[in-house]
């Protein structure tokens, strides 16, 4: 699937579970609420980030393996999910918060 036509998809979306990466980013820009898994220790930052912010939920990659993912999202209602769109669209939609952790991550 190219770029353009994902955003699009993902876009249209009320929560996308993803790994702890860049997605996260791409997500709350577009004011999509995420499930973050955590896939590898140096994503925890992201995701603890994400977690505290509002802008994230999240699970394990073992429940997700055991085929339990189901049960974590069943919990989440659709009002907090909406809040989570407005904090995302609040802080990364118009970019001013990526573009300072960008800085901040390049000591700039």
């Amino acid at each position: 699937m190219k770029e353009n036509k994902l955003a699009k998809e993902l876009s249209k979306c009320h929560l996308v579970v993803s790994a702890g990466g860049q997605t996260l980013y791409e997500l709350a820009s577009m004011g999509v609420p995420s499930c973050c898994v955590l896939t590898s220790v140096d994503q925890k930052l992201d995701c603890d980030g994400f977690i505290s912010s509002g802008l994230s939920f999240s699970t394990k990659l073992s429940t997700i393996i055991k085929g339990e993912l189901i049960n974590d999202l069943k919990k989440i209602n659709f009002t907090e999910l909406q809040k989570m769109s407005k904090i995302c669209l609040k802080s990364m939609g118009n970019g001013q918060l990526l573009k300072a952790e960008v800085k901040k991550y390049l000591c700039i």
